[in-house]
């Protein structure tokens, strides 16, 4: 590990910072349960003082990553016989309606997260899309998530594009609730808080996130000569499988940043008690949005051998770009079938 001094990069706009505050003494569990959701907050971390795991994990899920983006994505596999193939690439249109500059707790709507994908590699795969929203309370509203299949020449609903479903980008790798190293609900798990502790984490990899991304791989884990680490505080938050509920991972573990509140590190066991997998972020600053964010990521399966380098957009080609918000309707059904004509 190549650990260099620590830097506290991150940084954001005056009116988050003024919404965390706000949020502070507004902010609170939603009346199901902080297992489900989030109530009476907008445009901040919800919880800058959590009382719990649970708390953190909201943090998390609601960190700031800017209102809108657009960018150029990519996933590859190293599959442990020393091969690496990219294995998807794709367009992503992304919006945060929790960090609409106009939002407000009573505005801000059922929806922190929607996302459009458009499939661009493999060539078999080329024009699939999907679309997915995230709610802010699970008992009030659904997971909504629409796929377009060129092959069938209709949208369908895909209720499974949540939890624990693989991803098929990642042959297998990744688990749709590890993207960002934790997404979607956090109501399959009861999350306790370990405390905090210092680590050296992968912290401001600007060069690496711009890298093409097989300069970053090796062919059993990354290549350490690229990234950098230092030393910073972690919030510690262990996931144990709440009463009544199914997941391929019935113990994870989180690492999440102080600044940033994001994951830096995961870990997750089989339903044997093993230690199966290792989620570790990249950490790079955007000045343009301007926040430190997540970047690319690796998933390693210590049980198969082989991991997967996720959200890449490094190399030629590569963009990620910071925009204003999109139009509502980019992110309906409708939009998936309009794109398919065109």
């Amino acid at each position: 590990m190549r650990v260099f001094p620590t830097h506290r990069t991150e940084v954001a706009p005056a009116r988050v910072y003024a919404n965390i505050a706000a949020n502070a003494s507004r902010a609170a569990a939603a009346p199901e349960g902080i297992a489900v959701g989030v109530a009476g907050a907008a445009g901040g971390i919800p919880f800058p003082l959590p009382h719990n795991g649970a708390e953190i994990v909201w943090n998390h899920l609601l960190a700031f990553w800017g209102a809108a983006r657009e960018a150029q994505l990519a996933t590859y596999v190293a599959s442990g016989d020393g091969s690496i193939q990219q294995t998807a690439g794709y367009r992503e249109i992304t919006d945060f309606p929790y960090y609409d500059p106009r939002a407000t707790p009573e505005t801000v709507g059922a929806y922190y997260f929607k996302t459009r994908r458009t499939q661009t590699a493999p060539a078999a795969r080329v024009g699939e899309a999907y679309i997915a929203w995230q709610p802010l309370n699970t008992s009030h509203s659904r997971y909504v998530a629409w796929r377009y299949l060129p092959g069938e020449h209709r949208v369908r609903k895909a209720p499974s594009l949540s939890y624990d479903t693989p991803d098929a980008d990642a042959s297998g790798y990744e688990e749709l609730d590890d993207y960002y190293l934790f997404f979607g609900g956090p109501d399959r798990y009861d999350f306790h808080n370990l405390g905090k502790r210092e680590m050296y984490v992968p912290y401001n990899n600007d060069r690496a996130n711009a890298a093409e991304p097989r300069a970053v791989m090796g062919p059993l884990h990354a290549n350490q000569e690229v990234l950098r680490y230092e030393l910073h505080r972690v919030w510690v938050v262990e996931g144990t499988l709440a009463a009544g509920k199914h997941h391929v991972a019935p113990r994870r573990r989180l690492y999440i940043d102080e600044d940033t509140w994001l994951v830096v590190y995961s870990e997750a066991w089989d339903e044997d008690g093993k230690l199966w997998k290792f989620g570790q972020a990249t950490m790079t600053l955007r000045p343009e949005i301007p926040a430190v964010i997540t970047g690319a990521q690796f998933m390693y399966d210590l049980l198969q051998g082989g991991y997967c380098y996720d959200f890449t957009f490094g190399g030629a080609g590569g963009f990620y770009r910071v925009t204003d918000m999109h139009r509502p309707e980019m992110f309906d059904a409708d939009a998936l079938a309009a794109e398919a004509l065109r």
